[in-house]
């Protein structure tokens, strides 16, 4: 492995950034979700950077797993809620199931994607690309939704 870490620390990497998920419900009740998001986001994107430079060390590993974690627990229900922002009422619910699957599969092709970066061009590479896509982000996917919520007389 590049990393150097058995599959069972591999799968304890897995385990830690799932743990923050249980704050999602703390991040979604938040007044300023733009700026949750946004931090989120950036936070992110230097993260991923982070990894870059963590390879090597277990340890960081894991912490920044944790914070990654919680990164993600953080622009998840903002996302969620400012995606249901945008729909009609009448077609929520099937808006709602597309918009999870979209999510959902971009996450797998993302993780593919990654990993043919990694066993083309190394470990690191996959690291600086998710973040700069995370830094991306912050810019232009806030003001897309906030004009769609716009049309929709939402938010």
């Amino acid at each position: 492995s590049a990393t150097g870490a058995s599959l069972f620390q591999i799968g304890v990497v897995s385990a830690l950034f799932s743990v923050p998920t249980l704050a999602e419900p703390w991040f979604a009740e938040r007044k300023n979700k733009r700026v949750v998001y946004c931090v989120g986001m950036v936070a992110g994107a230097v993260l991923f950077g982070l990894l870059f430079f963590a390879t090597a060390s277990l340890v960081a590993q894991f912490t920044l797993a944790i914070l990654l974690g919680v990164a993600f627990s953080a622009v998840n229900p903002v996302l969620s809620g400012m995606m249901t922002g945008c729909m009609p009422r009448e077609k929520m619910g099937s808006l709602s199931a597309v918009s999870f699957a979209v999510r959902s599969t971009g996450a797998a092709l993302g993780g593919f994607t990654a990993g043919v970066l990694s066993d083309a061009y190394g470990l690191g590479l996959a690291f600086v690309v998710s973040g700069a896509l995370f830094l991306v982000s912050v810019f232009l996917l806030p003001r897309r939704l906030q004009k769609r919520m716009a049309r929709f007389s939402i938010g």
